[in-house]
């Protein structure tokens, strides 16, 4: 989801201490160039059309290649993320809407692919370093990676950290319920609803900057859950079970 900053109008306030790059590749980015758009985090395309359109979205500069570039992944993690059975009705819509008047081979195999690659890893790949994935049939560094920590990326820069030096690690949180009973009752979190109050997209955050280490919890409609982590190169490879202790002995989440 992007808007041409013909006016800066599309960019909130808060936004004027950001350098003038994209968030993503660091290009320099001058007033007035047809490069330059914003990303709303997450894709604007992920809401309703019923959704509050005053409701200002985290937005990001970008390069329109950077933009452009994940067109194509945001529609297929709109179809996948929309696809539960218990998702809100605002889900529904999305689905009835955006993703069912689009489904086709491609992307019923790659919804396909990403479920059963998702369950069957036990080791996790980082972003800018090497570690193995098992029985993996999408991409981990193609597809995943970029989709979420792009997301984790945008909410960062939004709050004017610099993200340059983090590995990345995604795991979704189907075998840890716990975790977004958790999340839904947590002070910080921050939540995206429609018109009649169903659940659209959630988030936690919490950055150690002393330590430089954090994690982000990110719900869609209500059905859909994952986690992001990111540190200083620690989590090379390592299992799901010892990233969430680490997080719970951390931020004493129980």
């Amino acid at each position: 989801a992007s808007c041409l900053v013909g006016s800066e109008m599309c960019i909130r306030d808060r936004n004027k201490r950001y350098k003038q790059i994209c968030y993503l590749c660091g290009k320099k980015l001058s007033r007035g160039s047809s490069n330059r758009t914003v990303d709303h985090i997450p894709p604007r395309g992920f809401f309703p059309e019923n959704f509050d359109r005053k409701v200002n979205l985290p937005t990001v500069l970008c390069c329109r290649k950077c933009n452009n570039s994940y067109a194509r992944l945001d529609e297929e993690f709109r179809f996948l993320l929309s696809s539960g059975n218990y998702r809100s009705k605002a889900g529904d819509w999305i689905w009835n809407n955006k993703s069912e008047p689009k489904i086709g081979k491609s992307l019923i195999n790659f919804c396909a692919d990403l479920v059963r690659g998702f369950r069957g890893y036990e080791i996790l790949q980082m972003e800018d370093s090497f570690s193995q994935a098992v029985n993996i049939t999408v991409s981990y560094t193609e597809k995943i990676l970029p989709f979420f920590s792009r997301l984790a990326k945008g909410f960062l820069v939004y709050d004017s950290h610099n993200y340059k030096n983090y590995d990345f690690v995604v795991f979704p949180l189907y075998n840890y319920p716990e975790i977004y009973n958790i999340m839904m009752k947590y002070p910080d979190k921050r939540s995206f609803l429609d018109d009649n109050g169903e659940h659209i997209f959630s988030y936690v955050y919490q950055h150690d900057q002393k330590f430089d280490k954090g994690f982000f919890f990110f719900s869609f409609y209500k059905d859909q859950h994952f986690g992001v982590l990111f540190e200083r190169s620690i989590y090379t490879s390592t299992s799901e079970k010892k990233i969430l202790d680490d997080i719970i002995k951390k931020w004493n989440i129980y």
